[in-house]
């Protein structure tokens, strides 16, 4: 099935939903209480602006340190051809 275009959607809203879905995967974490404090604390301290980047940074330093490189997962077969 070809991925679908922007124009195929009603609103920006659709797509950008779409698209998020897409090309991201989501990761919920439930931590103690008061960690969302520390973490706010730390990105005040780093000039981070949001946890989320926080978060993702510290992710990507730990797998890193594993020595787990980057990659990005492509399974559309539209998308394999592009490359």
């Amino acid at each position: 099935m070809p991925r679908k275009k922007e124009n195929d959607f009603k609103t920006k809203a659709d797509y950008d939903i779409y698209y998020n879905n897409y090309q991201h995967d989501r990761l919920n974490c439930l931590m103690e209480k008061g960690t969302k404090d520390r973490i706010k604390l730390a990105c005040d301290k780093e000039g981070i602006r949001s946890a989320n980047e926080f978060i993702k940074q510290a992710i990507e330093e730990k797998l890193f340190r594993c020595g787990i490189e980057k990659q990005i997962s492509i399974e559309d077969p539209e998308l394999k051809k592009e490359k």
